[in-house]
């Protein structure tokens, strides 16, 4: 047992946490393990310097923060709001996405994972990147930079 798995402040009994975390692993991976391999090669390729539970726990960040908002953020009437409150969260976890324009990456793969289907086919990298190129513009003219 690692010094990370004892959880002093915890007023959850076993059981329960234990159904949040398959709770939160099915939300995560809603096609099971094939999802996380192919998301782990694809955060590889993506950031192949970074260490890939550190990659993943970035990634699941973003994703988190994205899903706040992908229901409106396709929304004409809403889509300045949402994205104006996603740059803002991404800003908060700067220090989490250390690099450059990680945040924008991991923010883009997150929203494509929200919406990937149990045939799991992630674009090219390429197509990753360009996405977040876009989203990077897109976020920084919400913040007026």
């Amino acid at each position: 047992m690692a010094i990370g798995d004892y959880n002093f402040l915890t007023w959850k009994n076993k059981k329960t946490r234990e159904r949040d975390a398959k709770e939160y692993e099915e939300w995560a991976f809603p096609y099971g393990a094939e999802h996380r391999e192919k998301l782990t090669a694809l955060l590889k390729e993506l950031f192949p310097k970074e260490d890939s539970s550190v990659a993943m726990v970035c990634h699941l960040t973003a994703k988190e923060l994205v899903s706040r908002y992908i229901g409106i953020m396709d929304e004409p009437e809403h889509h300045d709001f949402a994205v104006k409150n996603l740059a803002k969260d991404l800003k908060k976890y700067r220090r989490m996405f250390r690099k450059g324009n990680a945040r924008f990456i991991y923010a883009t793969l997150g929203r494509i994972d929200l919406a990937i289907t149990e045939e799991l086919n992630y674009p090219s990298v390429d197509e990753i990147l360009a996405q977040a190129e876009t989203l990077e513009k897109d976020l920084n003219a919400a913040l007026g930079l």
